[in-house]
């Protein structure tokens, strides 16, 4: 597709767009050196014309204001030396303040610290984006999760052609890393994802969102091949559990523990049963999906045994970072060695050894207490800026007593509190 189509494309577009719809206007064109135009879409029109209305009929009072309500500006540009070999810029900025006048002119605000994305096309070339200034990289898939719906739909339409695939990303606030190339050469998700993963995949994949779609294609492989067709029933639609996920490998682990605890339904299991699947996914031992609560008990223990023996030679280094500077009794000693933390292991009879990973991406830390009788083993993780604990359990996985549990939230809660100071 040359540039000169696509710039023409995305002025009609918006033209035929802004006459039709009066939340959008096109606010200057073909100025400058080069062929540009800018147009603004007001998300809250309505309310927006309704608080002007209100301001033109009321007497005595201030009819220049500003309200809340968000919106985007538009700027899209085509430079070079000739149309037909130049570049197309995209540049999105969102606004959230809108002034009020009694002529209807309506003037957006920029917030303070303007937030903008960028995307830049050439003939037949890989579209580049670039945001708030950093340094430009490769559009995939995801990148348009990061523009305006109607933006993004335009773009879709361009380049997919007819095609219905772009009508399954018109909702989606995010989005899959899927190159481009793939995307526009597509008909529908089911084409898209079998040109992305290389596999033969069931019809019923087009009943689930993109997000769930590219999660069960990403766990596929670490699952029992006559079992795959779990991965894509209709319960296993959680695929925004991806979004804070960098790897096909932990969108895996995400999705398929998400889609076993959707069905056994045990919270007491629900963490065993992780880290089954975490065991499994690091040792290459295909997951069984179909299992009970017992079942995978059994299944943890053994590759619990099993796991100790691999993860011996690594090494413990705890990043420094937020998580790592929480100030805890001298009762609590945290593990910073392989050694204590396989050791604690076979202490506790749990898998806490298999936690090295998390502990060395500062997503974790392991403490033991002794406390009334009970030795456990404590995760303490930290959200929002606030400490927690995610697990605590002492031998066999065993809950804690009702004692114990109460002193480490309050000691939790102390912890939390001097971090705010």
């Amino acid at each position: 597709m040359d540039s000169k189509k696509f710039f023409d494309f995305l002025y009609k577009h918006f033209k035929e767009l802004a006459r039709d719809n009066k939340s959008c206007t096109i606010t200057k064109k073909f100025y400058g050196h080069s062929k540009t135009f800018e147009c603004v879409v007001y998300y809250k029109y309505d309310k927006i014309e309704e608080f002007a209305e209100i301001l033109r009929n009321t007497k005595g009072f201030k009819k220049h204001c500003s309200i809340r309500s968000p919106g985007t500006h538009i700027s899209i540009s085509i430079s070079g030396d000739s149309d037909d070999d130049g570049y197309v810029n995209i540049t999105e900025s969102p606004f959230y303040n809108v002034g009020i006048n009694p002529s209807r002119n309506y003037k957006k605000f920029e917030p303070e610290k303007e937030k903008y994305r960028k995307l830049t096309y050439r003939n037949n070339e890989q579209m580049y984006t670039m945001y708030q200034g950093k340094k430009p990289f490769p559009c995939n898939l995801k990148s348009f999760g990061y523009i305006s719906e109607l933006l993004r739909n335009a773009i879709f339409k361009f380049f997919s052609g007819y095609n219905p695939i772009w009508k399954d990303f018109q909702n989606s606030e995010e989005l899959p890393p899927i190159p481009l190339n793939i995307v526009w050469a597509s008909y529908n998700k089911k084409q898209l994802l079998e040109n992305r993963f290389k596999a033969k995949l069931p019809n019923s994949i087009n009943k689930l969102e993109i997000l769930a779609s590219y999660a069960a294609c990403c766990s596929m492989k670490y699952v029992l091949p006559e079992q795959r067709s779990v991965l894509f029933s209709d319960g296993a639609d959680i695929g925004f559990m991806i979004l804070t996920k960098t790897t096909m490998k932990k969108i895996a682990y995400a999705y398929i523990c998400s889609v076993v605890n959707n069905r056994v339904k045990s919270e007491w299991y629900s963490n065993i049963i992780e880290d089954y699947i975490l065991m499994a996914i690091d040792m290459r031992r295909p997951i069984n999906l179909l299992l009970g609560n017992k079942g995978y008990k059994r299944l943890h223990d053994e590759l619990m045994v099993a796991s100790r023996l691999k993860d011996q030679r690594k090494k413990i280094k705890i990043p420094n970072n937020k998580l790592s500077k929480i100030a805890l009794p001298k009762n609590f000693k945290r593990i910073t060695t392989n050694k204590a933390l396989i050791e604690e292991s076979v202490e506790n009879n749990n898998c806490v050894h298999s936690y090295i990973n998390k502990i060395n991406e500062g997503r974790c830390l392991i403490y033991t207490l002794d406390y009334n009788d009970e030795h456990c083993t404590i995760e303490i993780m930290l959200e929002k800026g606030k400490y927690y604990v995610n697990q605590i359990t002492k031998k066999h996985n065993q809950p804690i007593s009702p004692k114990t549990d109460k002193y480490i939230e309050e000691v939790i809660q102390k912890a939390n509190q001097s971090n705010r100071k």
